[in-house]
């Protein structure tokens, strides 16, 4: 799936992946990748269980080492600039055992804007309360993310992506296991932000 919007206002592709190629334990999961995303497009990565979607976004992020390739933002190296980039893994690769409020996984989006070093500002909160509301789980900030259910967990990782401010939204299989109400209000705030740029 792959959908443009009417103009795309930047001289470079938003994101610019070349020729990734990784290995996972000497196997090769990806070979010689290479795909071009502008400002405003909506682009669906499809395909089996293995096949390495998740590798290649890992690989676009810095998470996995890669044997060759380059990922740019705008026109630079994306190294310098991974804050611009949200991921929002699949639900299977998160430890929900974990004892940390919804509001506190929101919040963690305003620390890869900042720096984990650096104490978060109002605005921060402001930020993680207005993403929060956007997706309908202000209600839940205080309780532990692992007791909602899959589709509100997803709503708040949503949240935790937008409140990071980022340009590029990474979405491993955001609707498995999602609810009907969550679906509908993950691709409506999907749909805002692709026409938002």
């Amino acid at each position: 799936m792959h959908t443009t919007p009417q103009a795309a206002p930047y001289q470079y592709p938003m994101l610019n992946v070349q020729n990734l190629t990784a290995e996972y334990r000497d196997r090769v999961a990806l070979l010689d990748v290479s795909l071009t995303v502008q400002g405003g497009e909506l682009v669906g990565i499809l395909g089996p269980n293995g096949a390495g979607k998740s590798t290649l976004f890992k690989g676009i992020l810095g998470l996995i080492p890669l044997k060759q390739g380059q990922v740019l933002y705008g026109n630079r190296p994306i190294k310098s600039q991974r804050h611009r980039i949200a991921y929002v893994p699949q639900r299977a690769a998160i430890d929900w055992t974990y004892p940390i409020s919804v509001e506190q996984v929101v919040l963690t989006g305003r620390t890869v804007q900042r720096g984990w070093w650096r104490f978060l500002q109002v605005n921060d909160k402001t930020a993680a309360k207005e993403a929060m509301e956007r997706l309908g789980v202000w209600q839940w900030r205080r309780r532990p993310v692992g007791e909602l259910s899959g589709g509100q967990q997803q709503r708040v990782f949503l949240a935790r992506a937008i409140a990071q401010d980022a340009q590029v939204f990474l979405l491993d299989e955001p609707l498995t296991g999602v609810d009907r109400e969550s679906e509908v209000l993950l691709w409506d705030v999907v749909s805002e932000l692709r026409l938002a740029g």
